[in-house]
This record gives C-alpha cells, sequence and structure tokens, in this order.
C-alpha cells in the first residue's frame, strides 16, 4: 500500500494517499473487530504492543511515541481535554502504522511539526486519527441519523466538534468554514 517516499535523513518516508490511509484505518478496526461507534483506541494501541502513558507535557506538546528499550510508549499531554488525547493517541498510532521506520531510528527523538519536511508525515498522522475514530460510513450514518447535528455526532465519536467539523467537510457532508 506504499505510494511513494521522500528522504529525511537518510531514511526514505513513505507517503500514502488518503484512499490508502483510510483503508489501513478501515482494516485495523475490522481486524481488531471494533464498533466504529465505540472506539477505545488507547486498546487499540495496547494490541499493537504500544504502552501509553498520561504525562504533564507542557502547554504546547500533545503527544509524542518514544521507543525505550525496545518497547514502544506514546506518551499523552493529562493538561490537554479527553477528546483531544484520544486523537492524540490515535495521531501516534498512525506514525506507528505508516511511518515505523522514523520510530526505529529517531532514537527517542520527538518529531513534531515545524521541522522542514515532517510537515507531510504529520499531515498524515492526523488524516490516520480522523480515519481511526471518524470512520467514513459510520459518520456518514450517525450524522444523518442525528439530523446532521455536528455536536451530537461528535459526542458519538468522542472527539471534538472541531475534528468533527473537519472531518464532514472532507466528506463533503458540510461546508470547510
Amino acid at each position: 500500500m506504499k505510494e511513494k517516499g521522500f528522504e529525511m535523513a537518510n531514511l526514505t518516508v513513505n507517503i500514502y494517499s488518503k484512499n490508502t490511509i483510510e483503508k489501513i484505518a478501515e482494516l485495523i478496526l475490522k481486524q481488531f473487530d471494533i464498533d466504529p461507534e465505540n472506539i477505545e483506541v488507547t486498546e487499540i494501541a495496547r494490541k499493537f504492543g504500544l504502552n501509553v502513558y498520561s504525562a504533564d507535557l507542557g502547554d504546547s506538546l500533545s503527544g509524542f511515541i518514544k521507543k525505550v528499550n525496545g518497547v514502544n510508549n506514546i506518551f499523552v499531554n493529562n493538561n490537554h481535554a479527553g477528546t483531544r488525547q484520544r486523537f492524540t493517541i490515535a495521531h501516534e498510532i498512525g506514525h506507528f502504522v505508516l511511518h515505523n521506520e522514523l520510530i526505529n531510528t529517531n532514537n527517542g527523538t520527538v518529531l513534531f511539526r515545524g521541522l522542514g519536511d515532517n510537515w507531510e508525515i504529520e499531515n498524515q498522522a492526523d488524516y490516520f486519527a480522523a480515519a481511526l475514530l471518524m470512520p467514513l460510513s459510520a459518520v456518514e450514518e450517525v450524522y444523518n441519523k442525528l439530523n446532521e447535528n455536528i455536536s451530537a455526532t461528535a459526542r458519538v465519536f468522542r472527539v471534538s466538534e472541531q475534528a468533527m467539523k473537519r472531518r464532514l467537510a472532507e466528506m463533503r457532508m458540510v461546508g470547510a468554514n
């Protein structure tokens, strides 16, 4: 399912289309037999062998994934809202699934937005998080069943209203405002 790649610190990083990322997220939910309206993102992390820790990461860092003694660990900022923490965990699972080669070679270095070419891998991890937490068909069904109520749909999927608005805009079900 690899689409293309680019060089980053002497390492080729795979770049995936949004369609491929959707399919990967869908396969994960299916493989782990997860109800799309009741996604326990920490359980998904555990099924991949990832430990999840809550920590005070200050104001600007939402979370990161770091390999310590051969074990992959996700650290999530406990100062952030629960919906943000869920999205961050899903984002870091995205890095594990899509960009594992970086985790295995970054020697514990935290990768984040704003560092050169990282924006593309960060955008992919964000898109993966959205696809995992808000599966297309389930969102469409719930959104229509709830009379196109964005807030209520966001509550069903336990994401922020902002994340749901963005997802619905990507699905062309609402304007991009």
